[in-house]
């Protein structure tokens, strides 16, 4: 479960930086278009993790542990 926490502060962290950095030179419609691919890719990161910890007996998935 730690794993899956740090792979998710890293990913997080990229994607806020690449977001902070492009914010500047993209138009909206652009920028938008990111933040659907991105809010895509965290659902189903979120339901493969919360799939393997069921399969495992844990808890739920939690964010406190980052």
């Amino acid at each position: 479960m730690r794993r899956v926490s740090r792979v998710l502060s890293s990913v997080f962290f990229i994607i806020h930086h690449k977001l902070r950095t492009e914010i500047e030179i993209l138009d909206l419609e652009r920028l938008s278009h990111i933040i659907s691919k991105h809010i895509e890719f965290f659902v189903a990161l979120f339901i493969s993790s919360t799939i393997m910890e069921k399969k495992h007996g844990s808890s739920s998935f939690s964010f406190t542990e980052m």
